[in-house]
């Protein structure tokens, strides 16, 4: 996760760890680093642009498209 865009998206699934503390009325949330590298471990295709068009590649070779 390396823009704001890509945390924001991370962020808003139901299996993403919740803040510890939020800032700024809680438009600022404040997270543990160690369980964001945990998410980032049980979740790979989040890490870099690339592993997420990886990753949306083989849905759709394994996935959506398996016979080709």
């Amino acid at each position: 996760m390396n823009s704001r865009q890509s945390v924001h998206q991370a962020a808003s699934r139901a299996d993403f760890p919740q803040p510890v503390c939020t800032f700024n009325h809680g438009k600022t949330p404040l997270y543990l680093a160690t369980e964001i590298q945990i998410f980032e471990v049980n979740h790979p295709w989040y890490l870099t642009a690339g592993d997420r068009l990886a990753y949306s590649h083989w849905i759709l070779r394994n996935v959506l498209n398996p016979d080709s």
